[in-house]
């Protein structure tokens, strides 16, 4: 899921001079959590930085192949039930 609100202005004289648009700058918040940001571009003193997984709002296909399969066990199928009906009641 791609979220706009994860793309943000940052004070360009903040980032390094070196880096180009498309490269990704890791940036602490003021939460003390380090996050990566990718360069989307420049806007007079600002960048514009975006803070989305660089697969957020993509397709993604799998292939997958089974190649063993057995019977649930007793545990796993009550296991499975209580997962399914709290999923439905939230």
């Amino acid at each position: 899921l791609y979220l706009p609100k994860k793309v943000i202005l940052f004070p360009r004289k903040r980032l390094p001079s070196t880096l180009r648009i498309g490269e990704v700058i890791s940036i602490v918040g003021k939460d003390d959590q380090v996050r990566p940001y990718k360069l989307l571009g420049f806007h007079g003193d600002m960048a514009s930085l975006d803070g989305n997984h660089p697969l957020a709002g993509q397709d993604l296909v799998f292939e997958i192949e089974t190649l063993m399969a057995r019977d649930a066990t007793s545990e796993e199928i009550t296991e499975s039930c209580n997962f399914m009906s709290t999923q439905i009641l939230h």
